[in-house]
């Protein structure tokens, strides 16, 4: 269906899913570049 151009709700979910994966994964280099610069002190 979804390839056809029509939403469903299981591609809905998969694309919040997306979204919030991706902002975990943002926050998560933000952390590991914080850490880093408080071993270079």
């Amino acid at each position: 269906m979804e390839k056809r151009g029509i939403r469903t709700k299981r591609g809905d979910l998969n694309r919040e899913i997306e979204v919030t994966n991706k902002h975990l994964r943002q926050e998560q280099r933000e952390q590991q570049s914080h850490r880093k610069q408080d071993m270079e002190r």
